[in-house]
């Protein structure tokens, strides 16, 4: 299994697993990313958190995944995030202000 690490605004580091998009992704809470390799880095279409990041990225009505798709995301990286919903907000915020995808609402 692939990991690549994320590194969020706050200079934090944080690694993730790595799936190829239309396979099984766990089911656990988190944060993900949804990308795509580009010239040796990864580049960043969209950061979410759900408590289940399979349910969430099946789920037939969200609209960062499929912007991310139309943008060229083939993957998406997933971390546990213990602590909650704020726990999984506040990493979320970090990654995405470090990145600034363009299909996260600004």
């Amino acid at each position: 299994m692939t990991t690549v690490n994320w590194t969020g605004l706050s200079g934090t580091i944080y690694e993730m697993k790595v799936f190829r998009l239309g396979t099984t992704v766990p089911r656990y809470a988190g944060v993900y990313v949804l990308c795509k390799p580009q010239d040796r880095v990864w580049s960043t279409y969209y950061v979410g958190e759900a408590e289940n990041i399979g349910s969430r990225l099946s789920d037939s009505n969200h609209l960062g995944r499929d912007c991310a798709m139309r943008q060229g995301a083939k993957f998406v990286a997933t971390t546990l995030v213990e602590g909650g919903k704020a726990a999984r907000l506040s990493v979320e915020r970090d990654i995405s202000s470090a990145y600034e995808p363009p299909c996260n609402e600004r």
